[in-house]
């Protein structure tokens, strides 16, 4: 069997047959029990969740009685939205086509894009050469032929509908040019696609939506991943995220670590049909919740990053950490989880320490595509801190390694906090602070991976 029917079978099938459940699920929310939890006090659907209460330990946290308020932090204020301009002056780009590489998988596109609150309209595309311009990319061996042939009448024909679903309604959107694309009615001419666009303001000055993903396909009583999923599951209904908790691992054949990527991809694919959110939050079952406070928000990129999709903590050998990150709900997202789920498949006798994780790690770092813009490493402090380094105001303690030990450890920092308010006094303008400063500085200052 070829390789791309096998990809096929592996990858696209299974998410065919679990479409069904995604569409029955989608009004699905953290209002919703998570598989086989109930609370832990039935008089209290503020409080923490259990498997069992007969064999319940009596240490999880009610993560609502550590609240404190604060206004939540956006970019700018509702005055500032109203007051900015409808829509914006009209601009016209040349594309030039590109030569060289007939599939889109091994291009770079053209970027046309919006500020930030505002979203594109096309007015006008046409693909080919208008007549006599020989400015607007060049023709390098202008011969008396092709000269003949725009000599009288433009070559090429009108592309409105085309660029209208590709990219109205979008900040941004990449534009492919060449015979792929478009009906070649100019043979033998150098062509280019012209465009002309505005971009009108939203309607509404919106907040990010954003779904927590978990997956874990067995859980024991008083484990880190009982624990785990209950405080996620509060810190959602705490915060107004979606709440999603798989446990059905429908790949045995493969390790189990890539059912978090087949996991997001189902929510992934949800959120671009839908429109339900824009980005995912992805968290192991052996993670846990210092301080609840920080809300998700505050780790997004600013008004200055719209094409960063992917945002995760550094991580072991020179890579990242795949154990929390955030994914914005985009078709790069999905084209970068879908090549990381194939990458063993094309490279089967490639050593690949960590599964899914570097796997994801050397699909963003192959210097056969550049994917540099669409994604930061940030310092793992901010929500892959581990145990040694853990301070009091930390979001987020991912307990990585320590095989065997994992819930007592847990355990041991649950009883540590519970009675010490200095671990949930860090706010989110502070956290946003930092998070700013950070990515604010020069792109050679950040953290940078390496291949794996």
């Amino acid at each position: 069997m070829l390789i791309n029917e096998i990809i096929w079978l592996l990858i696209v099938f299974p998410l065919i047959i679990n479409s069904k459940n995604i569409d029955e699920n989608s009004e699905e929310n953290y209002n919703e029990l998570p598989k086989d939890f109930i609370y832990l006090d039935p008089n209290n659907v503020n409080g923490p969740l259990t498997i069992n209460r007969t064999e319940d330990d009596g240490t999880k946290r009610n993560l609502f009685s550590f609240i404190h308020h604060e206004e939540k932090i956006k970019s700018i204020t509702e005055e500032e939205f109203r007051n900015m301009k409808n829509e914006t002056e009209k601009k016209s780009e040349y594309i030039c086509e590109m030569y060289g590489v007939n599939r889109p998988e091994g291009m770079k596109g053209h970027e046309i894009s919006c500020p930030p609150h505002y979203n594109l309209v096309i007015d006008k595309a046409f693909y080919g050469r208008y007549v006599n311009d020989t400015t607007h990319c060049p023709i390098k061996n202008l011969t008396p032929e092709i000269k003949e042939k725009i000599k009288f009448n433009d070559c090429g024909k009108e592309y409105l509908k085309n660029i209208k679903g590709k990219c109205e309604g979008r900040n941004y959107c990449s534009i492919f040019v060449s015979n792929y694309f478009y009906k070649d009615s100019c043979k033998g001419v150098y062509k280019y696609l012209n465009v002309d666009y505005h971009c009108i303001k939203e309607p509404e000055l919106k907040e990010e939506k954003i779904a927590i993903v978990m997956f874990r396909d067995s859980i024991t009583s008083n484990s880190i991943d009982e624990n785990s999923v209950s405080e996620f599951y509060q810190y959602a209904k705490i915060h107004g995220y979606d709440f999603y908790y798989e446990t059905y691992n429908y790949i045995p054949y493969r390790s189990i670590f890539f059912m978090k990527l087949f996991s997001i991809i189902e929510r992934m694919i949800e959120g671009l049909k839908q429109k339900k959110y824009d980005w995912i939050f992805w968290v192991d079952t052996d993670t846990m919740i210092m301080n609840p406070n920080i809300r998700l928000e505050t780790f997004l990129p600013n008004e200055k990053m719209p094409k960063i999709h992917f945002i995760a903590g550094f991580g072991e050998r020179g890579g990242f950490q795949a154990g929390v990150f955030f994914i914005r709900v985009h078709e790069w997202s999905l084209n970068m989880l879908m090549r990381s789920i194939s990458y063993s498949y094309y490279y089967p006798n490639r050593y690949i320490p960590f599964d899914d994780q570097s796997s994801m790690n050397n699909v963003l770092t192959d210097k056969s595509v550049d994917e540099s813009d669409n994604y930061i490493i940030v310092p793992p402090k901010w929500f892959n801190n581990n145990r040694y380094k853990i301070e009091k105001g930390d979001f987020l303690l991912h307990v990585m390694g320590d095989y065997g030990r994992k819930s007592q450890i847990a355990s041991e920092f649950r009883n540590r906090i519970k009675n010490d308010n200095e671990w949930y006094n860090k706010t989110n303008a502070q956290m946003r602070q930092e998070v700013l400063e950070y990515y604010n500085l020069p792109k050679d200052k950040q953290i940078h991976i390496k291949y794996q």
